[in-house]
């Protein structure tokens, strides 16, 4: 069986290659871990190109060692990798990166990061009314509830923006998933 491989993030793509030659590419160093692959069916380039069936290199060595993994071994549980949405030694701030890289909803994210510059920006506006009020009317209080309302405001915002993008996160990863169980 052939594989298409394909650098995460990017469009550039090489093959197909055979398993032994993927593996003799892992060990030159010329492709990583978090490389994808597709199974070589005789797709044209421009379908590979627009393909969103893509898996993580490492489920189709996993899928491909548990194929020549005899029932009555034993297998030990530390040596085996696992099938999950994370690579094997990613820290989670790569695991992250990829997966919103990788985002079923780019627009969704682009309108979230919108609202919120729009949304510190209206209450930076705000909270600057209510300064320049406070210090019209020689009003201390006025001031620095202004301020406070503002800073915990643009808090609330932040945070706002990253629970969403959390939800999305979850989202991306359960699709990726369902996509390597399929």
């Amino acid at each position: 069986m052939k594989y298409w491989l394909k650098k995460p993030g990017t469009s550039e793509f090489s093959g197909p290659h055979t398993l032994d030659g993927i593996n003799a590419q892992i060990q030159g160093g010329k492709v990583d871990w978090d490389f994808e692959a597709l199974e070589a069916n005789g797709q044209s380039l421009g379908t590979l190109k627009r393909s969103v069936n893509w898996m993580p290199l490492t489920s189709i060595l996993v899928q491909q060692n548990e194929q020549v993994i005899q029932p009555q071994q034993p297998i030990d549980e530390a040596q085996q990798p696992r099938l999950n949405t994370t690579y094997q030694g990613q820290s989670p701030l790569a695991f992250l990166e990829m997966t919103r890289s990788r985002t079923c909803y780019t627009a969704l994210r682009e309108m979230i990061s919108l609202f919120t510059i729009i949304s510190i920006i209206a209450i930076v506006l705000l909270a600057g009314f209510s300064v320049m009020t406070g210090v019209q009317n020689n009003s201390g209080a006025s001031v620095i509830i202004g301020i406070a309302v503002g800073v915990l405001g643009c808090f609330v915002t932040i945070a706002t923006k990253q629970a969403s993008l959390l939800l999305i996160d979850i989202a991306d990863t359960l699709i990726e998933q369902n996509r390597q169980k399929s």
